[in-house]
């Protein structure tokens, strides 16, 4: 006689309930994953916006007989050089006087600066972990518009 098949539903050939096997399978690709994301991370260039360096532009002036081509009232380029897309503030003395977003690349981040008093401004740019300084001597400026005239 022949006797009644069973028929297996909650185990394969080798033992194993198909749900176990599933589960095992996304465990063993998730930790793949996250070690493949985890490698990378690694590998990857330091993306921080270090500022490079500073400099501040004289501008259309004359007259600085000994006072320095800055003089106030007058309108310069600050310019800082940074990296990677990061904010960027400027001081003045240790007072703010603004802020810009560095480029994505190495390039240049600039804003415009107005003395308020003559004597020595130390300018500085800084991004949070690295900042550049630059020293200038401002004299009393008259703005004549498209220059400035210089006085000691």
């Amino acid at each position: 006689m022949n006797s009644p098949r069973k028929t297996r539903t909650s185990t394969r050939a080798h033992g194993a309930p198909p749900t176990h096997r599933v589960r095992r399978g996304l465990q063993v690709g998730i930790t793949a994953l996250g070690a493949t994301a985890t490698a990378l991370v690694l590998a990857a260039p330091n993306a921080s916006a270090h500022v490079q360096s500073l400099s501040v532009a004289p501008g259309m002036g004359f007259g600085s007989l000994g006072a320095g081509p800055y003089g106030t009232g007058c309108a310069y380029d600050v310019t800082a050089q940074a990296e990677h897309g990061n904010e960027v503030d400027f001081y003045d003395n240790g007072v703010y006087i603004g802020s810009a977003w560095a480029p994505g690349s190495l390039g240049p981040i600039t804003i415009s600066w107005t003395p308020a008093s003559a004597g020595t401004h130390v300018l500085v740019a800084d991004d949070g972990f690295q900042s550049a300084s630059q020293t200038v001597e401002v004299g009393n400026g008259i703005n004549l518009g498209s220059v400035c005239l210089v006085l000691p």
